[in-house]
């Protein structure tokens, strides 16, 4: 295991980097163990009492063990407490705790104060999650180990990437014949025995996780190296958001992401009061498996056009723009880095910044800097909505 997301220290002060994975088996290794080794119990959070131990912060209860925070879990707490995360962790940790020990102590006897909290030992207890006490979990492990008939399918993990694309990965190794897929001299991150690469397409964070999938049997002609129809699947156990299933294209040349919705799947959305993942079931990959083979005949059409569409005639026309587009959600600053990233990989889009398909090219380019999955998503879901400009 290249990252222990459970065991290093401070992470109430800084959110360990996301771990990646070569496929569903990689994560079912290590997910295993740690849902064995990740007890809950409920409490009345007012009897506990947060103190600082080496410089970390920890709560504590009855028997006075110290139960360390994940930075989510932190987060969490900070929410329970009345006070911004952010806030404390410009603190000392003993200014932090005092203020978490006045808000703990302000709790009224309500819901609220009743908290369902998710540990985990490895060398010593660590919260991973406080929420409520109706919270019904739905274990990473339950969901991965569902895709198992989709990779009986043909639906496989995206192809690793070369070293060097996106954030760099203590997993990195040298390919071996294993590592290449059929047909991968018509993928724009070929690789040949001997690369190294790193995984692309499977993640788990402190509170999230995503599994990418991509089905390459029908290729889209994007005017490029083509693009590959996928899915994935993203839950949280720790109270971070709902278990969901969406549809996304996989970008041949570059290995981009475009969290484009196809209109004959519904997005699969369970919160967490059903201890079941009922929905993710024999009729939907049914569904996935008619989307993977449908024509590609309308989505070619609606790409040539975005190459076609103009947003404007500069950067400042194109920004201006695409920010008054609210459903984007995309601030200034990630637009003209968007449009500056599109600028250098304009020949590899073969379609200039100032069209829809160079800031979706852009775009989804630029969110391969940003260091987190759940935040990079937020971008690739952009980009998708940015397409559906010519639809």
């Amino acid at each position: 295991m290249a990252i222990n997301l459970m065991s290093a220290s401070n992470q109430w002060l800084t959110r360990p980097n996301d771990e990646r994975f070569w496929g569903p088996a990689d994560m079912r290794e290590e997910m295993a163990p740690q849902k064995r080794n990740s007890p809950e119990a409920d409490t009345d959070i007012r009897s506990m009492k947060a103190v600082v131990v080496n410089n970390d912060i920890a709560l504590t209860g009855e028997k006075n063990l110290p139960t360390f925070m994940s930075h989510w879990s932190f987060g969490q707490l900070s929410g329970l407490v009345g006070a911004p995360a952010n806030y404390l962790r410009s603190l000392s940790p003993e200014l932090a705790v005092q203020n978490i020990n006045h808000g703990l102590s302000r709790l009224s006897d309500n819901d609220k104060a009743q908290t369902k909290i998710l540990l985990h030992k490895n060398g010593r207890w660590m919260a991973r999650a406080l929420t409520s006490t109706s919270y019904g979990r739905i274990w990473n492990l339950d969901i991965v180990n569902c895709l198992t008939p989709a990779l009986d399918r043909g639906w496989m993990v995206p192809p690793a990437r070369p070293v060097g694309i996106g954030q760099p990965d203590p997993r990195a190794r040298k390919a071996t014949i294993t590592d290449i897929v059929p047909g991968q001299e018509d993928f724009g991150l070929s690789v040949k025995v001997g690369d190294m690469i790193a995984p692309a397409g499977a993640y788990a964070s402190d509170r999230d996780m995503f599994v990418f999938m991509v089905n390459p049997k029908r290729i889209i002609d994007d005017g490029n190296k083509g693009l590959m129809r996928g899915m994935f699947v993203w839950n949280s156990e720790v109270g971070g958001g709902a278990f969901k299933v969406k549809t996304f294209y996989l970008e041949n040349v570059c290995g981009n992401h475009i969290v484009w919705g196809a209109s004959n799947i519904k997005e699969i959305k369970i919160i967490h009061r059903e201890k079941s993942i009922e929905g993710f079931d024999v009729k939907t990959l049914n569904q996935l498996q008619e989307y993977a083979d449908m024509s590609s005949t309308v989505e070619e059409g609606l790409l040539l056009k975005a190459r076609q569409m103009t947003l404007g005639d500069n950067r400042d026309e194109v920004v201006e723009k695409l920010f008054q587009m609210k459903p984007l959600g995309l601030s200034k600053r990630d637009l003209e880095g968007t449009y500056d990233t599109a600028v250098v990989w304009e020949k590899t889009a073969k379609a200039p910044p100032t069209t829809v398909w160079g800031m979706v090219h852009g775009l989804t380019r630029y969110s391969q800097l940003t260091q987190f999955t759940d935040e990079r998503n937020k971008l690739d879901v952009a980009a998708g909505k940015l397409l559906d400009l010519v639809s």
